[in-house]
């Protein structure tokens, strides 16, 4: 195998070099780029990565120190073993799933693209090189280019997408910037550029530009749209897990089944929601269901506007799946699909005493992902006031002998 020419960054120093090139040249309008295409969902959503990025993978990829469990919080930056890229990987911690007292993470691979779950933590380290740089991935839209003649992106035009692509270097030009959506042309050796070779063999269909036309692509949510609340009886028991909290007296948790479904149907929500532009503020007001683009959870969540602050162009939200509440630009707010709001909001608001907790102590019962069975004592109302439950830990089954 022929070794690479340049030298591969190793050191700390190189690294603030690379911080250097992502703050001093930022990508705009009309910027051309050769690119590696690292991860494909459709032609209106794929990954690409600066080929002049590529020789500062090792120096960002380093393993370091085993990461312990008290150390593990939603966004932080951990290097993981990869079982699709087959090597350590960067990954910023999406979620943390703590059943039966095994610890499996869901990360974004912040380099390539792809979410991977049920990353084991034996697989987990802290970086080598403390690692401040962001994600080197840009997330990508073909210009012109919409399904043939439906809604969703059909498998066989998703697999000429990535025929056309192949393996080769490619040039991106940037057509528009839309929050964190490039809109851009993509040349490669192919007789045409991507978008138009698609059109001409019908696997998509030429279209206006996505920026000038994606706010009438779905229908704002009317304004006496709400959300549907868990229907909760008396005496019932849940096996549930912690979605956020700080105190007994008030915290949230998920029923596990309707978690796992809402892990299923997230990214359908984030793929009307990236297509949207922001709420006007003048439409805003208390109580209105939007989605909100956030760094703290998923990409987008769904949400109640709280507080409009127009002087510090903030709204206070409070997450419907996850029960805590945020503040978030004006600019990451956008409206909902009408067919979002027909799964229930997960979040299930819950009270109980202190005397409740077992020895595992506060802090890890609280911690998200946690998982217990809770019995409803008495009816709350959604997120006005909790519903009083008695908790109890998940028995063990017996292994087989």
């Amino acid at each position: 195998m022929a070794t690479s020419s340049r030298k591969q960054v190793t050191s700390v120093d190189s690294l603030s070099n690379l911080m250097e090139t992502l703050v001093v040249s930022p990508i705009s309008i009309g910027s051309a780029l050769w690119v590696q295409v690292t991860h494909i969902n459709n032609p209106n959503s794929f990954y690409v990565r600066q080929t002049s990025f590529n020789h500062y993978l090792p120096a960002l990829q380093a393993p370091g120190s085993e990461v312990e469990v008290d150390q593990l919080q939603i966004g932080n930056v951990v290097v993981y073993k990869s079982k699709i890229h087959k090597c350590f990987i960067r990954g910023q911690i999406i979620f943390i799933d703590d059943i039966n007292g095994d610890v499996n993470l869901e990360v974004f691979a912040m380099d390539y693209g792809n979410l991977e779950r049920q990353i084991p933590l034996t697989s987990v380290c802290n970086p080598l090189n403390n690692n401040w740089i962001p994600p080197l991935v840009k997330h990508c839209s073909l210009v012109l280019c919409q399904p043939p003649n439906c809604e969703n992106w059909p498998e066989k035009s998703i697999d000429a997408m990535k025929f056309y692509i192949g393996d080769e270097r490619t040039k991106i030009i940037v057509k528009g910037l839309n929050d964190d959506l490039l809109t851009v042309i993509m040349y490669n050796s192919c007789p045409e550029d991507i978008s138009t070779m698609l059109a001409l063999q019908g696997y998509s269909v030429l279209s206006y530009d996505q920026q000038s036309v994606n706010r009438f692509s779905a229908k704002p949510a009317p304004k006496q749209a709400f959300y549907l609340f868990p229907t909760l009886k008396i005496g019932e028991s849940l096996q549930v897990r912690v979605q956020s909290g700080r105190s007994l007296k008030e915290f949230y948790v998920a029923e596990v089944n309707s978690y796992q479904k809402y892990i299923r149907e997230r990214e359908i929500i984030a793929q009307f929601s990236r297509q949207e532009h922001a709420i006007r503020v003048e439409d805003m007001y208390e109580g209105k269901p939007v989605c909100v683009h956030t760094t703290t959870r998923y990409q987008f969540e769904r949400a109640i506007i709280k507080k409009v602050n127009e002087l510090k162009n903030k709204a206070t939200v409070q997450l419907v799946d996850w029960g805590d509440t945020t503040e978030i630009s004006l600019d990451n707010i956008k409206p909902i699909q009408e067919s979002c709001l027909e799964n229930e909001a997960i979040a299930i608001y819950c009270s109980t005493d202190e005397s409740q907790v077992w020895d595992n102590g506060l802090q890890k019962f609280l911690y998200p992902g946690y998982s217990f069975i809770i019995k409803i004592k008495s009816l709350g109302d959604s997120f006005k006031t909790p519903n009083a439950v008695t908790i109890f830990k998940i028995p063990k089954t017996k292994s087989a002998c």
